[in-house]
């Protein structure tokens, strides 16, 4: 796995990349799930903000327990 995660604009491998996470483990913050492109079998992506940016990160990507 690498250390970068990217911020989408949809929730697919399809849409523009908005910002790039550079350290797994930074913090966003999380504010609803739908399913999208899946990542190694995990179909959720979350709507998340880092920093000042606003997009769609991958469900694989983040730790927020079981799967909804």
């Amino acid at each position: 796995m690498g250390t970068n995660v990217n911020l989408r604009a949809g929730a697919g491998t399809d849409t523009a990349v908005i910002t790039v996470l550079r350290d797994l483990g930074s913090p966003v913050t999380l504010t609803c799930y739908l399913r999208g492109t899946s990542i190694a079998g995990d179909p959720w992506w979350y709507r998340a903000t880092f920093i000042n940016a606003h997009g769609y990160i991958a469900g694989y990507w983040v730790d927020t327990g079981p799967d909804p």
